[in-house]
């Protein structure tokens, strides 16, 4: 006897435990049904999942117990992202909880990232837009609010009679940033 009890036996032999082999089968099985509204995973037998993966290695394992509960479930990895964000939120509170003064700056930084998501707190904004967001900005704007948006800039504009000119150039990219 190994010291486990009947019921962690019996949990042992229900529960499937995938193998890195069985989790390939199903990623790529995943990807090639995703955001198709045709198929329904919980109706598929065996000969669909093979034709589908194009393979017939999934019949090794499809007897095993609870492998076809584990393979069909599409939900299984949000599943397991609602799990494991539990997991960061108790770790979060663990945190948060620390009373040591060698913790001061984590328990900062988790303030912080709790706060945010919570949405108690703007994400920290490093001043800089991108190009695409501040082109699609300046794009909206009319002639007044352009002025006042480059006079705070630092940079003048100067209109006359449809002919605009700049006191200071503007190094402009909407895909990537120039180095000046």
């Amino acid at each position: 006897m190994d010291g486990s009890t009947p019921l962690e036996d019996l949990v042992e032999e229900v529960v499937f435990r995938p193998l890195e082999e069985h989790r390939r089968l199903k990623s790529r099985f995943l990807s090639r049904i995703a955001d198709n509204p045709l198929v329904d995973s919980s109706t598929l037998s065996l000969a669909d999942v093979q034709r589908i993966l194009g393979t017939n290695t999934v019949s090794k394992y499809w007897n095993l117990p609870g492998f076809q509960e584990w393979f069909l479930n599409t939900g299984e990895y949000q599943e397991r992202l609602e799990g494991l964000f539990s997991l960061a939120l108790d770790a979060a509170q663990d945190i948060l909880l620390n009373q040591d003064p060698k913790a001061q700056s984590s328990r900062a930084a988790m303030v912080r990232t709790m706060a945010e998501l919570a949405g108690k707190m703007r994400p920290k904004d490093n001043g800089n837009a991108t190009g695409a967001a501040m082109a699609k900005l300046i794009a909206g704007m009319d002639q007044a609010q352009l002025s006042v948006f480059l006079s705070k800039s630092g940079m003048n504009l100067h209109l006359e009679a449809g002919k605009g000119e700049m006191e200071k150039a503007i190094p402009i990219s909407v895909d990537k940033p120039e180095e000046v």
